[in-house]
């Protein structure tokens, strides 16, 4: 299989996949087939390895994989995707996969001879992915008839409650042919490189970025701190990060962020202390405190509530939410 870039009067990248000579590709699809059944497993937990990934290769890897999974001789698949470099910061394997899925659902009700095909295009730092039969076109009408019985409704549960795990959202519906479409929204970022923002601890400003808020983020665990950095960072907020409540302190009169996401499980000094204290400081009575644990009893919100802070959230972070109470105080 061959990718063929044609340059379009959108400014999109037109990639096809189909039945030509040769085989361009940096990733072994067999191998990711063989890995995806390997690790399935009869659990319903949803779990999520976020990392940063440009729009071109995710698609890429789509096209290809849909292909393998749609018949001996594979359907065609064609991506008009923007030429601007953007990252998303997702599960790049689940996002794969799922988007696959997506497809190949739609593939079960469309004629043979017509194309599947997945367009994109960015909006104030969110992505707009629309997966359908026939020509890719996202800004094209949909009928929003009701979905043909055949797709699978745990299917897109479990699709819907994945993508909001990575602060998007999912929209299924019919398109003009009856056949389902799908309309998938994630946050991304307009990258040269790649997603930055975590440890940013040694900028000289505290003014919120004019995008987001300035997020100081406080978790001895180091993984988990990067991780919420980068994804908050790819919502557009300018994100700080330490590891111990002394730190926290100190660089929360420094910066004087809008928001303080404390683990309670800090070391020498807990949570708790660290919320209280920060309440004492007059120049930060007004910064959203939200708790982070692993405990999520009632009276862990209680106690959460008596040290100061204005939310409780339980481990593992339902971004949906978290996203939820930042853009109210943005």
């Amino acid at each position: 299989m061959k990718f063929v870039p044609a340059r379009m009067s959108s400014g999109h990248v037109l990639m096809t996949s189909g039945l030509t000579a040769g085989t361009i590709c940096t990733f072994d699809v067999e191998s990711m087939e063989n890995q995806r059944a390997a690790s399935s497993s009869p659990s319903d937990t949803l779990r999520v390895n976020m990392e940063s990934v440009s729009l071109s290769k995710l698609t890429e890897q789509v096209v290809d994989i849909t292909r393998l999974r749609t018949g001996e001789h594979g359907r065609v698949v064609v991506a008009s995707i923007p030429q601007q470099a953007l990252m998303l910061f997702v599960d790049p394997e689940g996002m794969r996969d799922m988007l696959a899925e997506l497809l190949q659902a739609i593939a079960a009700s469309a004629s043979e001879n017509v194309p599947l095909s997945l367009s994109a295009h960015e909006d104030n730092g969110r992505l707009h992915i629309l997966l359908q039969a026939g020509d890719a076109d996202i800004h094209g009408k949909s009928m929003r008839l009701p979905l043909p019985p055949h797709v699978d409704e745990s299917m897109l549960s479990r699709a819907r409650s994945f993508i909001g795990l990575q602060g998007g959202t999912l929209e299924a519906r019919a398109g003009s042919s009856g056949t389902p479409e799908f309309l998938l929204t994630l946050p991304c970022s307009a990258s040269q490189t790649d997603v930055h923002g975590t440890h940013v601890t040694t900028a000289d400003s505290s003014e919120t970025s004019a995008s987001g808020c300035n997020i100081l983020i406080a978790d001895d665990n180091v993984d988990a701190a990067e991780s919420l950095g980068e994804l908050l960072n790819a919502f557009g907020h300018q994100v700080h990060i330490v590891h111990d409540g002394q730190n926290a302190l100190d660089e929360a009169s420094r910066l004087r962020p809008d928001v303080v996401i404390l683990d309670i499980g800090l070391p020498a000094m807990d949570g708790y202390e660290v919320a209280r204290r920060l309440r004492a400081d007059a120049n930060l009575a007004t910064a959203l405190l939200l708790a982070v644990t692993g405990y999520a009893q009632e009276r862990d919100r209680i106690d959460a509530q008596q040290a100061g802070f204005d939310h409780h959230l339980a481990k593992p972070i339902d971004i949906a939410r978290l996203t939820s109470l930042l853009d109210r105080r943005h």
